[in-house]
């Protein structure tokens, strides 16, 4: 009799760690998904901002526009990553799911590169233009003084 008490208790206590254990890992996927989810949120904010642009400009990106929004994303992205890889073992995150956000970042990466260089382009135009060299950085002839 004293044996199975004693074996009630041990299964017990067993059972309460189980449960705790099972909590604990309930609790420390919720702190996943609430990271995780946090951070795709911001992530997809910036690509709203990109969407919001596009249909302003009827479907084409305004590269001024766009330029510090896409640095937002691709900073985002980062964090994203770097936060997926710190914890894959421990948020149980499959590492394909890490490659192919990775794999889009880098796209990210370019398109900001080449939105941001096209602005700063076309910023360097308008100033030479403003100061009459016509954006081609050689500047107009002049023309005689004096009677002709």
């Amino acid at each position: 009799m004293i044996e199975g008490r004693v074996f009630c208790r041990v299964s017990a206590i067993v059972l309460a760690a189980g449960l705790l254990a099972a909590g604990l890992s309930q609790a420390y996927a919720g702190d996943c998904n609430a990271d995780i989810g946090g951070l795709s949120q911001k992530r997809q904010g910036f690509i709203d901002k990109l969407n919001q642009i596009a249909k302003a400009s009827k479907g084409k990106l305004d590269a001024a526009a766009s330029c510090p929004v896409l640095q937002g994303l691709v900073k985002a992205e980062s964090e994203l990553i770097k936060y997926l890889e710190a914890n894959t073992s421990w948020c149980n995150i499959p590492e394909n799911t890490v490659e192919g956000l990775k794999a889009n970042s880098a796209k990210s990466i370019e398109f900001a590169k080449k939105a941001c260089d096209f602005a700063e382009q076309a910023k360097k135009q308008q100033q030479q233009q403003a100061v009459g060299g016509g954006g081609l950085g050689v500047e107009a002839p002049k023309l005689p003084t004096g009677p002709l």
